[in-house]
């Protein structure tokens, strides 16, 4: 089933974590490195399984978009 709320907040994120990384280079890639610290600060079952899983998964899925989209648009 779409959820049309959750993919437009999806896409708007994304164009703002591409914006910050051009005024910020390497921010995208520190959130992507404290989202995996703080997934790994949590017990194996909670950071793999479950809501929270899938939530640490959803937020590394959201930042690696947002910098392989923009890794891949042409520089101007």
């Amino acid at each position: 089933m779409e959820n049309v709320k959750a993919d437009a907040t999806s896409y708007i994120l994304t164009v703002l974590l591409q914006h910050l990384e051009t005024k910020h280079p390497g921010m995208l890639q520190e959130l992507v490195e404290g989202v995996q610290a703080d997934q790994s600060a949590l017990s194996r079952d909670t950071s793999e399984n479950g809501y929270i899983g899938n939530v640490f998964q959803e937020a590394l899925g959201l930042l690696t978009r947002a910098k392989s989209l923009l890794e891949i648009e042409p520089q101007q």
